[in-house]
């Protein structure tokens, strides 16, 4: 098979074979089955142009589910415009918006086409549009379209919407201004950064917050920072904005080394944090990060934290094995002063976590822990033996009442 692609290749000119290439790169976004049979271009028209709202609809999922199974249909992008892009129907809108995602935007020469062109002005009133549900949709969608002959016209109403009353609306666009800005840069979009130095201290939206956190960050690094240290004590509701500045420091300390103790020394303030995905986050990161053993010991007291009131099993498999492997390689000196956090595991009601937890166990021991350990066992034992007896009467008096029911 290979050697027919490569004679085929070789006959080739290279325009075909760079076309053929930039189709297998092309992104998809939406993968929907195709049931049906691909419309043919009489029954597209016929639906499009004289068909009711359900018609359009069931052919505009139709042809969705043949342009993203690569089965082109340029020709009919024209119709849609036309006859469908003006549409008041909500669910003709949501299929508008899919479908403009599906498409192929673009000419053989890279400039956009001129359907994908007239549809901007359709844009620019959705981004205007009463409904915020429209205004936020159109602006999501616009996050991944990043065409320069097609943002340019919008940015304005894009940027207008950030300052919505609805957080929703907000957002999104705070989305669609950062994919913009890493599109084209901050001379395409003019500088925002009071504008988010506002958002984050005063909105009351945390994904909003969060949103414009992240932006400051690639915009302005030094003063992003200045946010952490100022706000380093954040709220326990504010998970998503902590667990945005715990991965953004992790990232710093890769690309800028130079800066890595500065960034270290913020995200220990995270390790303490009341939320148990921050702490895990944050823990992680440590670990991975540095190799100092007065920084690791911050994460371990932080895993240690975590498995005495966490009560997902999965997560409390993993950090068993993430204290299992901290304390079997860089504290093996200090594994007393934590064993009893992993012999807590003993009275979980999983049988794996209770033989991974004294699996541990039995790796740490030594003359001066045995004793504790067996201990340990001997309670979790006469605790199970305990629930056992418990679950043995409540099972013999369902019995009993089974048969008095009987009697009677």
């Amino acid at each position: 098979m290979i050697g027919i692609l490569l004679c085929w290749m070789r006959e080739c000119d290279l325009p075909c074979i760079v076309g053929l290439i930039k189709i297998m790169e092309l992104p998809c976004g939406v993968i929907v089955a195709q049931c049906e049979n691909s419309p043919t271009s009489q029954e597209i028209q016929q639906a499009l142009v004289h068909g009711t709202v359900e018609e359009k609809v069931a052919m505009m999922k139709r042809l969705i589910a043949s342009v993203i199974n690569d089965e082109g249909f340029v020709h009919s992008t024209m119709l849609v415009v036309k006859y469908v892009a003006l549409t008041d129907s909500h669910e003709l809108k949501k299929l508008l918006w899919t479908y403009w995602e599906a498409i192929e935007k673009q000419k053989a020469n890279g400039s956009l086409r001129d359907e994908v062109l007239l549809v901007c002005n359709n844009f620019r009133n959705e981004l205007l549009s009463p409904n915020e549900f429209v205004r936020a949709r159109v602006l999501k969608l616009l996050s991944r379209l990043p065409y320069r002959e097609l943002i340019e016209p919008l940015i304005q109403a894009i940027l207008e919407n950030i300052d919505n009353r609805h957080a929703f609306v907000r957002r999104n666009a705070l989305a669609c201004a950062f994919s913009i800005f890493a599109a084209f840069g901050e001379e395409f979009i003019g500088s925002l950064q009071d504008k988010l130095e506002i958002i984050i201290e005063n909105d009351s939206d945390l994904p909003t917050r969060r949103n414009a956190f992240v932006f400051l960050y690639h915009l302005n690094e030094p003063k992003a920072i200045e946010f952490i240290e100022k706000f380093q004590q954040f709220d326990d509701s504010e998970s998503l904005l902590q667990l945005s500045i715990v991965e953004l420091l992790r990232k710093s300390c890769i690309t800028n080394p130079d800066k890595k103790p500065k960034y270290l020394s913020l995200l220990i303030g995270f390790v303490n944090s009341k939320n148990d995905s921050v702490t895990l986050e944050c823990a992680n990161a440590i670990v991975a990060l540095t190799k100092s053993q007065a920084t690791i010991r911050t994460a371990l007291l932080g895993y240690c934290r975590l498995l005495a009131k966490e009560n997902e099993n999965n997560v409390v498999l993993f950090i068993l094995g993430k204290v299992g492997e901290l304390l079997g390689t860089r504290f093996k000196g200090s594994a007393d002063e934590h064993l009893v956090d992993v012999l807590t595991v003993l009275t979980n009601g999983s049988l794996e976590i209770r033989l991974k937890g004294l699996e541990i166990a039995l790796q740490l021991s030594n003359k001066q822990n045995v004793g504790v350990i067996l201990n340990s066992i001997i309670d979790a034992l006469k605790k199970d033996k305990g629930n056992n007896k418990l679950k043995g009467k409540k099972k013999k008096k369902k019995k009993k009442k089974k048969k008095v029911l009987c009697v009677d």
